[in-house]
């Protein structure tokens, strides 16, 4: 083993070869002796312990104090998509932060999850969640690079949700209806969809093999919201009764004037305790699109 460790040290001389194939080779020998190094620490439990012991002394390595140490599998695509998926990311993420088990996230694949799933990881209840990718290109991650990165991504405390009962223009609230309304910012363990999105429509070209595309019909699933139950507030069974109508308020980027927000004319669908008895109490409300989202609104002063 220590031959193996020694003969992946010449791999930092590569960085000033400049023949390819002595590159190449060292890079061979230090993989080589790394996965050597890796056969004989799998194969080191036999050698040392007798016979009985060893089942015991592999299972310590999954161990950490009194806890076990397990690998939870995620996948972020569909079949249908062929990639990963907008939808499937916001699931994952809710997943993995409702989760007071899961300490960690290794992954995801692709920056466009990763920038999908960060905020709710950041604003898991038990703390912000670890995220360590192998794959995630994107610089504004983790470092300033486009406008606002990386801070949009980790929007705890800033982000807002409004409940507005009533509003004469939902294109263009006023500040006295959102202050009006009711702040669920505090109230709420994740959100699910409160997007709008487009179909495509195939336009095929017969002189031609590449099928090219336009927008076609807009659409929005449904909107789901996870509030908890906490005893020090109101219920929120009593606000969204099943059949209510109002508008729900994103303000993503918190309650800024001059910033842009979302407004979702909903009705409520259904609402539904969680059952969980190993996590926080919580209540999960479904909305029905019950018109045309209105993407972008300025923020009013006040």
């Amino acid at each position: 083993m220590a031959i193996c460790a020694t003969l992946v040290i010449p791999i930092w001389a590569t960085q000033s070869i400049d023949s390819l194939w002595g590159a190449t080779f060292l890079i061979g020998l230090a993989t080589a002796a790394h996965q050597a190094f890796s056969a004989n620490l799998y194969t080191l439990p036999s050698d040392v312990f007798p016979r009985g012991a060893v089942g015991s002394v592999v299972g310590i390595g999954g161990k950490v104090g009194n806890y076990t140490v397990k690998l939870k599998k995620y996948d972020d695509s569909t079949a249908a998509a062929g990639k990963w998926d907008q939808a499937t990311c916001d699931a994952n993420a809710t997943a993995h932060a409702s989760n007071a088990a899961e300490v960690a996230v290794m992954g995801t694949y692709n920056s466009g999850c990763a920038i999908e799933e960060i905020p709710t990881l950041n604003q898991a209840p038990n703390g912000p969640l670890l995220m360590v990718s192998h794959a995630n290109t994107n610089p504004g991650l983790t470092k300033t690079w486009d406008p606002g990165t990386p801070a949009k991504y980790y929007p705890s405390g800033k982000r807002k949700c409004y409940w507005m009962a009533t509003c004469a223009n939902y294109l263009s609230p006023t500040r006295a209806e959102l202050n009006a309304g009711v702040d669920l910012s505090g109230e709420i363990e994740s959100v699910t969809g409160f997007s709008l999105t487009a179909a495509m429509v195939n336009v095929p070209d017969m002189g031609s093999r590449f099928v090219q595309q336009i927008p076609g019909a807009l659409e929005s699933s449904k909107y789901d919201i996870t509030f908890y139950q906490d005893a020090h507030s109101g219920d929120v069974r009593s606000l969204f009764a099943i059949g209510v109508t109002g508008f729900v308020s994103m303000l993503w980027d918190g309650d800024v004037s001059g910033q842009l927000m979302d407004v979702f004319p909903v009705q409520v669908a259904s609402t539904a305790p969680d059952p969980s008895i190993n996590k926080a109490a919580m209540l999960a409300v479904d909305f029905a699109p019950s018109g045309v989202p209105a993407i972008g609104v300025v923020i009013p002063a006040g």
